[in-house]
């Protein structure tokens, strides 16, 4: 994975340059010496040339735009100052609409955020189990009656040894470094890179559940992610249909109706970084064995959020290599 940045200014946008890196700090240590370059100029330039400098925009590939002005600059000889400008949240054109951020509050300020993400981020959870360091919570629903079709969310949240960063770059791999510690992982692949955010993916899964009775699995989803001020990262999914996607042979299609990662700095212990994973999944496995074997979607939920255990173990062996 390659994280660029390119700078460049709205008037002149043929004049730019790009960087790149392997490591997302070094991207983001750059970005923190250019901001404050550009806010030292404001402050030692006057009116006029603060203009030249407004309307500079950052683009980090697998970022979006990080941008320092809400409009393009006016006419040359405008000489009023212009307000103080506002630094945006890095979190590209946002998530799609299809896709309900469950890691936000409902007082967030999100503008994009819409009443339903709302309403499923006030969930209520109780806890079901404790393994593998891993507390693991079961969505509550305050009905009578729930429909055989309706699957209830799933959350686990463990403390893993390790930067935001490194965990981020783990839970974005599809590749075979994936099988180090996801369990329920078996192949995936990239169908449509739709922006620096969002992607979509097509990924089989590998449930040890009575396979010889039960057909596996087989997702295609929409992922999206951001990185908010904080230093915390957000990894969501949420199930699509694509043409360059369509139903596989021998595989039954589940559907994720909702998903993904927060991935939150905590304070370090004994100078080592710790960091919150929360995973959660709702999502409906499909196929016959749902109905005739309700216990199916239930461990294979399980098998899916046990990942968090996975990161957990694959940092430490990491550390003492």
């Amino acid at each position: 994975m390659i994280y660029l940045l390119c700078i460049y200014n709205k008037k002149e946008k043929e004049n730019q340059i790009t960087m790149g890196g392997y490591d997302i700090e070094d991207a983001l240590a750059w970005k923190r010496k250019i901001e404050l370059l550009i806010d030292q100029q404001q402050d030692t330039t006057t009116a006029k040339n603060h203009k030249a400098f407004a309307s500079l925009d950052f683009d980090i590939d697998l970022g979006g735009p990080f941008s320092f002005s809400d409009h393009d600059s006016g006419p040359e000889d405008e000489e009023e100052p212009r307000p103080t400008l506002l630094r945006r949240t890095t979190i590209g054109n946002g998530p799609p609409d299809s896709v309900l951020d469950w890691t936000k509050e409902a007082d967030s300020g999100l503008s994009n955020q819409n009443a339903t993400s709302q309403a499923y981020s006030r969930k209520n959870w109780r806890l079901l189990r404790c393994q593998n360091g891993l507390r693991i919570f079961e969505e509550l629903v305050e009905v009578e009656y729930l429909a055989r079709s309706y699957s209830r969310a799933m959350r686990a949240v463990g403390v893993v040894e390790a930067s935001c960063e490194a965990i981020f770059g783990l839970v974005m791999s599809m590749d075979a470094s994936r099988y180090e510690w996801d369990c329920s992982f078996q192949y995936g692949s990239l169908v449509e890179e739709v922006d620096g955010h969002t992607a979509i993916l097509y990924h089989r899964l590998q449930l040890n559940w009575f396979s010889m009775l039960v057909w596996p699995r087989d997702l295609c989803y929409v992922r999206y992610w951001r990185r908010n001020d904080d230093g915390s990262y957000v990894v969501l999914f949420r199930s699509t249909e694509n043409q360059n996607c369509g139903p596989q042979p021998g595989f039954v299609r589940a559907s994720i109706e909702s998903g993904g990662f927060k991935i939150s700095p905590l304070k370090s212990l004994n100078g080592r970084p710790r960091t919150q994973v929360q995973h959660l999944m709702q999502i409906d496995v499909r196929g016959w064995g749902v109905n005739y074997l309700p216990s199916f979607q239930y461990y294979s939920l399980l098998q899916m959020l046990n990942c968090v255990a996975g990161t957990k173990n694959t940092q430490l062996f990491n550390l003492i290599a």
